[in-house]
C-alpha cells in the first residue's frame, strides 16, 4: 500500500506506479491519508473509504503523517519510510542536528526557536538563508540582506527558524541523488536559472550527471543517518568541498522521470520485493 495526501492526487502517475509494482510480483495500491482509518480498540481492522480491508504487509508513507504511520508499525506492518526517520527528514532543524552528529559536511547552520537576526549576522555575514524547518519544493526558503529582510519572512517559518551561511559559489545549482535500500540509484543537475533555489518544482532545470564517489557517499551517509530506506539527498558544491544541503525523506521523481535516464518506482518495488 502507498499512502499520498490528498492535495498529490492528481498528476503522481498512479497507474504506472501500479504497474510497475506488478513487474516486481507487488500488489500494488494507492490510497489517500484522509481516507484510512484503523480501528485499534480492542480488534484490530483497517478501512479504507468505509471498506473493510486486510492490513497491508508493506506501507510506503508518500507523505509525512507520523500518527498513521505509527499506527501501521505498532501492529507490525513494516512501514517505509518508519516514522523516527520520517521525522528527523520532515524538520530541517533535526535533520541538521542528525547530520551533525555523524560528522557529515553541511552548510553552517543555526536552529533556534527564538529567531536572533544579529546572531545569523554576526555567524554568516550580511547575506545568509532562511529556511523554515518544516517546508518542501523549495517552498519558505529565502536568502535574506538585511534585518527587514528577515522579519518579514522570519513569522512564515514554522518551528522556528533554521539559518545557514549562503554559499555563493552554489548559486542555483545543485545535485540530487535518490537513494533506495542504502545505495544510490539515479542523480541529476538542477540549474535555478536566475532564483538562488535549484528546485525543479520551482521552474529549475534538469540534466543528466554522474555523481563523484564523494557524492555518493555523502548520500548514502546522510540517508543512512537519518535511517531512510528511500530519499533524495541534495548535495550543494563549495570551496571546502561537496555538501549536503537537505535530505527528503519523501523525495519526488518527477524530474529524472522527465529525463528518462532512471525508473525510480522499479528500483523502488524491487528492493521492496527482496525484503519484504
Amino acid at each position: 500500500m502507498m499512502i499520498y495526501p490528498r492535495k498529490s492526487l492528481k498528476n503522481n502517475g498512479f497507474e504506472w506506479l501500479k504497474e510497475e509494482g506488478r513487474k516486481a510480483g507487488l500488489d500494488v495500491s494507492i490510497e489517500l491519508d484522509d481516507t484510512v482509518c484503523l480501528d485499534i480498540s480492542g480488534g484490530v481492522s483497517l478501512t479504507v473509504s468505509g471498506v473493510c480491508r486486510p492490513l497491508p504487509d508493506i506501507v510506503v508513507m508518500r507523505c509525512y503523517d507520523a500518527p498513521l504511520s505509527a499506527a501501521f508499525e505498532s501492529l507490525g506492518v513494516r512501514v517505509v519510510n518508519t516514522t523516527a526517520s520520517m521525522t528527523l527528514a520532515y524538520n530541517k532543524g533535526l535533520t541538521h542536528v542528525a547530520l551533525a552528529s555523524a560528522d557529515i559536511p553541511m552548510p553552517d547552520t543555526l536552529w533556534s526557536v527564538a529567531p536572533d537576526y544579529d546572531a545569523a549576522r554576526n555567524r554568516f555575514g550580511a547575506r545568509f538563508v532562511v529556511k523554515s524547518p518544516v517546508g518542501s519544493k523549495g517552498e519558505k526558503v529565502w536568502l535574506v540582506s538585511s534585518r527587514r529582510d528577515y522579519d518579514a519572512v522570519t513569522p512564515l517559518c514554522e518551528g522556528g527558524v533554521v539559518a545557514q551561511r549562503y554559499v555563493e559559489e552554489s548559486h542555483g545549482s545543485d545535485m540530487r541523488l535518490w537513494v533506495i535500500g542504502g545505495r544510490v540509484v539515479a542523480s541529476v543537475r538542477r540549474m535555478g536559472g536566475g532564483d538562488f533555489r535549484s528546485n525543479y518544482s520551482l521552474g529549475g532545470r534538469i540534466e543528466p550527471c554522474t555523481p563523484t564517489d564523494r557524492h555518493v557517499a555523502l548520500a548514502e551517509d546522510a540517508a543512512a543517518t537519518l535511517g531512510l530506506e528511500f530519499a533524495g539527498v541534495d548535495i550543494m558544491e563549495s570551496h571546502a568541498g561537496p555538501l549536503v544541503c537537505e535530505v527528503n525523506g519523501n523525495a519526488g521523481f518527477r524530474s529524472v522521470s522527465a529525463l528518462g535516464t532512471a525508473n525510480i518506482p522499479a528500483c523502488l518495488f524491487d528492493y521492496l520485493a527482496r525484503v519484504r
